[in-house]
């Protein structure tokens, strides 16, 4: 987790003056003058989604709103919001790290914010990444479970027995939920997808393959959306 925890960044929703965890999503450059927040369109459709950053001058979090528009797919569940430079300079100075792009090496690392480690008092909130590691489905496992390999990476799920990278002990895995839009990583720590979702009998943890996003980006196969922000 040492390697990758600075590289994925918590996204969370704030109602009225309450703030609430809502998923997750990483630092992205994919052209020069390009760079900001990847996530799951399903995260970033919601209203008031915000950041956790700090001032240079400040040690307490404040919440930056994520404003303007955002490139979306449907089909595909990811979207990305370009940062203009101020809010990249906050997110750098808040600790977080872009993701450069890898290849899958076998072991994938899925890492972001579980809402149930991540909870929430009114205006502060829990700052928790976490990591699940495992295998790649092989070739005859992606045909069984009647997923698209040259679109989605996966891996078997099993939260009761899960390995710690750091510590190497067993541990019981917190409910996924909320890590929607963070990281897959290889063991480089580079970034080679994002989190959309578990198969439904909760076996199978997926997401979209960075290739497959960058290619629809590439190709303007996208939506342009207003992110919505309303504070009334």
């Amino acid at each position: 987790m040492e390697l990758i925890k600075n590289k994925v960044c918590h996204l969370l929703q704030r109602n009225g003056e309450r703030i609430e965890s809502v998923g997750s999503a990483v630092i992205l450059r994919f052209a020069k003058n390009r760079v900001g927040l990847l996530s799951a369109e399903h995260v970033f459709k919601e209203k008031n989604i915000c950041i956790p950053t700090k001032e240079s001058y400040e040690q307490t979090p404040f919440y930056s709103l994520l404003e303007g528009k955002r490139y979306s797919s449907d089909i595909g569940d990811w979207a990305f919001v370009i940062s203009d430079e101020k809010f990249y300079h906050s997110l750098k100075e808040a600790g977080y790290e872009e993701s450069s792009i890898g290849s899958p090496m076998g072991i994938c690392i899925f890492a972001g914010f579980p809402i149930s480690r991540n909870k929430t008092k009114k205006t502060l909130v829990q700052n928790r990444p976490y990591s699940y590691s495992a295998l790649e489905l092989s070739d005859s496992e992606y045909i069984n479970y009647s997923i698209d390999k040259s679109i989605c990476i996966a891996v078997h799920y099993d939260k009761k027995n899960t390995i710690d990278r750091d510590s190497g002990a067993s541990i019981q895995f917190p409910d996924p939920h909320g890590m929607s839009g963070g990281g897959i990583f290889n063991i480089k720590g580079e970034l080679i997808g994002i989190i959309t979702n578990q198969s439904e009998d909760g076996r199978i943890f997926y997401g979209l393959r960075t290739t497959c996003i960058l290619t629809e980006l590439l190709h303007g196969k996208y939506e342009l959306r207003d992110m919505i922000v309303d504070l009334s």
